[in-house]
């Protein structure tokens, strides 16, 4: 029994050793080749509206936010604006519906939540 004590007593010793306090946490160092600002701008709005301008302008929004504060890479940010630009190609020719489900899948594949709608 004394022996299962102190080797647990050894393993929460171990564990204890490994942290360093000093550290800043992780999350609040932005991404290299961003602005700095791990956090969204306080004046941040979404696009308002529910046809496919504003669906694609939300995701733009959304998009440039992530690159801003580090969550995405530019390179992320360039292939999510590719699809993107393909959504808006769509929306501008009048396939509202098309727009929005080019939207939605870029969304889903790259986990983000559907669009709320503004």
């Amino acid at each position: 029994m004394r022996l299962h004590l102190a080797l647990a007593a050894g393993l929460a010793a171990l564990a204890l050793a490994g942290c360093d306090a000093s550290a800043p946490p992780a999350s609040a160092t932005a991404a290299p080749g961003t602005s700095g600002n791990p956090y969204t701008p306080s004046g941040f709005a979404l696009a308002k509206g529910a046809g496919c301008t504003a669906v694609v302008a939300r995701w733009r929004e959304v998009q440039a936010n992530d690159v801003h504060i580090g969550y995405l890479t530019a390179a992320q940010g360039k292939q999510f604006g590719a699809e993107t630009d393909a959504a808006d190609a769509a929306c501008k020719a009048g396939q509202d519906a098309k727009a929005r489900g080019m939207v939605a899948a870029s969304r889903a594949r790259h986990g983000y939540p559907a669009d709320s709608g503004g």
